[in-house]
């Protein structure tokens, strides 16, 4: 019975693990603000979260750049992207718009598939909010389905068990 909820503890563990935010290093300071990059890798889906915008606040993004080593930018380009500034390449996705932005989709920009570390290794992020002030950006990594459904199994099995000792 020990043995069983050791496995389970260890794969709630494990799949928890995979939901962790990242950290994508880049040129601002700690004390910056926090945008957050949202990546799903089962469709290469990117998108962006301005925590301004979901505080009701008005601090919109004016330049938004990532930079992939590995080339990862392979998707279709985003229809958002059509500035005279604004460039999708497969090692560069950059936007810049004077009046700013907030949470923005930029669809499947990325290629599917890319995992955690790799990702969080890969980007270098900068920007800049309108108003000044750089941004600093976290990775949200969108867990698999398979991951999920590896959490729900667990929460079931811990719950069977502490029945079975009620």
């Amino acid at each position: 019975m020990r043995k069983i909820q050791f496995v389970l503890s260890l794969t709630l563990a494990a799949c928890f693990s995979c939901i962790a935010n990242a950290q994508i290093s880049t040129d601002g300071k700690l004390d910056d603000d926090i945008v957050t990059l949202v990546y799903n890798p089962a469709d290469g889906n990117l998108s962006i979260a301005n925590p301004y915008e979901a505080a009701g606040e008005a601090k919109p993004v004016t330049t938004l750049e990532a930079v992939s080593a590995g080339g990862y930018f392979t998707g279709t380009r985003p229809p958002q992207l059509t500035g005279l500034f604004d460039v999708f390449s497969a090692t560069k996705l950059f936007k810049l718009d004077p009046a700013g932005f907030d949470d923005l989709d930029f669809g499947p920009a990325m290629a599917p598939g890319i995992g955690k570390d790799v990702l969080a290794q890969d980007l270098k992020v900068s920007g800049s909010f309108l108003g000044g002030g750089s941004l600093e950006v976290d990775l949200m990594y969108v867990p698999e389905p398979s991951s999920m459904v590896m959490i729900g199994l667990g929460l079931i099995g811990l719950a069977s068990i502490r029945r079975k000792r009620s």
